[in-house]
């Protein structure tokens, strides 16, 4: 049984919804009390028109995560239209919001994989190399955003590595690790093929580098 002060006004009480006596000219406070029980549970309350199903003069009041345009009355068994209801997409105690956090927590990390294998494929790592593996988790340690490719006269590109997250991060020695790698490659893949592998110049900046290819 809820311990809402309206507590004489409650037949039933639970996680699922709360049954009480019909406020007839006060709907404000009936729903009131079912915000605040249903909050106890983190949860929205409900109300769709089964008035009087379980009892005279009562009405049941559902407490729910989520809700559409119509409400499945699981008493009477049919979908009945939404009445009233305090339901907040955008609220941690949405399904709905949660749902969409955790897919743009997926397709951000997705993004972020994508993007730094892409880097370390620009840098000349061969993919699916173990050293092309060290690079990319080197690069997935970093919050960046890259610029776009520009041409060079000499016939070289440069590209900008924006490191977002400044505070506590030494962008000096991230992107001297990063060389050392780089060149660790290169000089492999020139020992090891008869082409020329992909050349590529780390420059720090204050906001993260540039990448110099040939």
């Amino acid at each position: 049984m809820s311990g809402i002060a309206y507590a004489k006004k409650i037949y039933d009480a639970n996680e699922d919804g709360i049954l009480m006596k019909e406020c007839i000219f006060s709907w404000s406070k009936c729903y009131r009390m079912a915000a605040e029980h249903c909050a106890q549970y983190k949860k929205f309350y409900v109300h769709v028109w089964n008035h009087q199903t379980e009892r005279p003069g009562s009405v049941r009041l559902y407490c729910v995560t989520e809700v559409e345009q119509f409400f499945y009355e699981p008493i009477l068994k049919k979908q009945l239209e939404v009445q009233k209801t305090n339901f907040d997409p955008n609220s941690s105690w949405s399904t709905k919001s949660k749902s969409q956090k955790v897919t743009s927590a997926s397709n951000s990390t997705e993004d972020k994989i994508s993007q730094s294998k892409r880097i370390c494929k620009e840098l000349g790592f061969k993919a699916n190399s173990e050293k092309f593996a060290d690079c990319a988790l080197k690069m997935m340690a970093m919050q960046f955003e890259t610029g776009g490719k520009v041409s060079n006269n000499d016939g070289s590109s440069t590209q900008k590595i924006i490191v977002k997250q400044q505070d506590d991060f030494d962008i000096g020695d991230f992107f001297f690790g990063l060389q050392k790698i780089v060149d660790d490659n290169y000089r492999s893949s020139n020992n090891s093929s008869s082409n020329q592998g992909t050349n590529c110049r780390i420059v720090p900046k204050a906001w993260g580098a540039d990448m110099v290819c040939r």
